[in-house]
């Protein structure tokens, strides 16, 4: 019997990112009947094993990490052998920006990306440590694919941030 050929690594990578995750897609490799997948916050590594025995050519990493670079590497598995690791994708997962705005009249407005549905609002009155965040109570509007909220201005120093669940 002739000796079974290892599977060639992935090709094709790419990912997009998108509500705190990244759908990742690659191609399917020849012999391949499995694949395991890696990740890490380095290009250079270590990969730590986020998913093994996948069946389709493609996850969806919910575990990324928002505000920096996820890299993956990825893994043909056939009935015999493994494949080389594929070469590091990154893909950069960002954060909703907040924007504030003078809306007039001792108004401040503050602003951020309505596809972050799971991220709230939250101020602190200073930022000497211990930090104490308390989530924003005022009514949160949407307009233009943003998520808008005005905030009286008259109530002394406030700082403000998204955060996620």
């Amino acid at each position: 019997w002739p000796a079974a050929a290892r599977p060639p690594a992935p090709a094709g990578r790419s990912g997009v990112p998108g509500k705190r995750a990244i759908a990742l897609s690659w191609s399917a490799g020849s012999g391949a009947v499995t694949y395991t997948l890696f990740s890490s916050p380095n290009f250079t590594g270590p990969f730590t094993v986020l998913a093994t025995n996948l069946a389709a050519s493609s996850y969806f990493d919910t575990q990324a990490v928002s505000g920096q670079t996820n890299y993956y590497e990825v893994m043909a598995v056939s009935g015999c052998d493994t494949s080389t690791a594929s070469a590091p994708i990154g893909i950069y997962l960002p954060r909703p920006v907040l924007n504030a705005g003078n809306a007039g009249a001792g108004m401040l407005s503050l602003n951020w990306p309505a596809w972050a549905t799971d991220w709230g609002l939250y101020f602190a009155t200073n930022l000497n440590p211990p930090v104490v965040w308390y989530p924003a109570t005022n009514d949160i509007g949407s307009n233009g694919g943003q998520f808008f909220v005005t905030i009286p201005a008259g109530f002394g120093t406030r700082f403000f941030r998204l955060a996620a669940p």
